[in-house]
């Protein structure tokens, strides 16, 4: 019995650190960090404006606080760069070596007086911002609040709040992680006050 209470609280364990990653991200995406993701073909680099979830894909990624300077970065390496064309699906194609090209956007985005950041630097912040939400969680689950939720699903799933998931009446019930990063997103910033969290 011991060893299924110890397996059922690493489980437990696991899940809060997997929803405090997951809520780290949305953070960072509602931000409206965007970046550049150069992503190198025959002969050309294809570069385009992607968002948080860019960073799980093989290539470069070059960090912009909004998709706006990712934007006048792009335009500015079409004006600025013969060597660019546009790519009919989105971005531009760059007939150049990939250091080549990120030195380009480097310094179009030093042109335009926007700063610029490498994978490394979003990956500290997001390590930074989860563990804030971590402790968040754990300030949840000491004063009880966190019982609280797992009431509140526990009575979705017997049937008895299911028509106010969404104002529909029968509406399926998302799995508990899914339906808990969205009650916390609405119970974090009191806690974190991740308002004031600098991006990057």
């Amino acid at each position: 019995m011991f060893w299924l209470r110890t397996r059922d609280a690493a489980n437990i364990l696991i899940r809060m650190a997997d929803i405090a990653q997951t809520l780290a991200a949305d953070v960072l995406e509602a931000s409206g960090l965007s970046c550049l993701y150069a992503e190198p073909g025959a002969g050309s680099v294809r570069i385009t404006i992607g968002g948080i979830a860019a960073r799980k894909k093989p290539g470069t990624r070059l960090w912009l606080r909004s998709q706006k300077q990712a934007e006048r970065v792009l335009a500015e390496l079409m004006a600025s760069h013969r060597e660019a064309r546009k790519n009919a699906r989105g971005g531009l194609f760059v007939a150049a070596e990939p250091e080549m090209v990120e030195k380009m956007l480097r310094v179009c985005a030093g042109r335009l007086g926007y700063a610029i950041s490498p994978d490394e630097h979003l990956d500290v912040t997001l390590s930074s911002l989860q563990k804030r939400i971590g402790k968040a969680i754990d300030a949840l689950q000491s004063t009880g609040q966190m019982k609280k939720l797992n009431r509140e699903y526990a009575a979705l799933r017997k049937g008895t709040l299911l028509g106010d998931i969404k104002g529909t009446s029968g509406t399926s019930l998302p799995s508990y992680s899914e339906w808990l990063v969205d009650r916390l997103k609405k119970q974090l910033p009191a806690y974190t006050n991740l308002a004031n969290f600098t991006i990057l």
